[in-house]
């Protein structure tokens, strides 16, 4: 997925290398470069090696720091855990007493608004359980049930029944 998306970017990767790296682009550096990264090659080789490099843990190196990116990331990795972490206790802050306090109304369905207020099979959380076992948004049902029914056609054009 990761390949993919890099090579669906618009834009020449070396012409951006190059501009990042203040380096004039020429057809000639251009060329270089191209064959240095080895972007000269087929696509399918282009991936081999990738993902050969991939699975050695090899991301190559950054084109701004000119460090190699597995540094970059165990460098930042620590903030990015704090991050994660405070996020997940500001989570359970806020969720355990909302769902505390929601909990005895449970078995109750959410108020009908005047525009239709939401799907009649949704609980006071907003979500609905299908009969799969799944939980969705209640948000998403309508549409959802709307493709499930074909829509009627016409059995004369211009003329519906």
């Amino acid at each position: 997925m990761t390949f993919a998306l890099i090579n669906l970017v618009p834009g020449d990767p070396v012409d951006v290398f190059l501009r990042v790296s203040e380096i004039m682009p020429t057809l000639q550096v251009l060329a270089e470069v191209r064959a240095e990264m080895g972007l000269d090659k087929p696509l399918h080789i282009q991936y081999f090696d990738w993902l050969s490099k991939v699975l050695q843990l090899d991301f190559g190196n950054s084109y701004i720091s000119k460090k190699p990116v597995w540094d970059e990331i165990v460098y930042y990795f620590p903030a990015t855990m704090q991050l994660a972490i405070a996020a997940m206790i500001l989570m359970l802050i806020i969720s355990l007493p909302v769902g505390i306090g929601s909990a005895p109304y449970s078995r109750k369905t959410a108020p009908q608004l005047p525009s239709g207020g939401p799907d009649p099979s949704s609980n006071a959380t907003g979500f609905s359980r299908n009969t799969a076992g799944w939980v969705t948004p209640a948000s998403l049902l309508p549409p959802a049930k709307a493709l499930r029914r074909p829509a009627p056609v016409p059995r004369f054009p211009g003329h519906p029944e």
